[in-house]
């Protein structure tokens, strides 16, 4: 890898669940296993501000200027399981993370 954003690190996390997932369900289909260990599902993404505006997915240039960015993990739960984020900029205040989530 060359260079890496918030979207390669979320990416391989929900990569890693599709993975994990799909080895489960072989397993399960060959009776090497009784039942999934999965409780629920996990996906990630990565959301900012770039240029004033909310922005799903950051790619590369977005993500080393944008104001504030923000990487999120949730489960099919819409629970909260990690929550990294960094203001680029003094002015990015509570308001501007809560404009990212909803």
């Amino acid at each position: 890898m060359l260079q890496a954003d918030g979207g390669t690190r979320t990416a391989s996390i929900t990569g890693g669940f599709v993975a994990l997932s799909l080895a489960i369900e072989k397993m399960l289909k060959r009776k090497l296993i009784k039942s999934s260990p999965l409780h629920g599902q996990v996906a990630s993404v990565s959301v900012g501000i770039y240029n004033g505006v909310p922005v799903l997915d950051l790619d590369y240039a977005e993500d080393s200027s944008a104001e504030t960015d923000m990487n999120v993990v949730m489960n099919d739960a819409a629970a909260l399981l990690k929550f990294k984020a960094r203001p680029r900029v003094m002015r990015s205040e509570k308001k501007s993370w809560m404009r990212c989530l909803s």
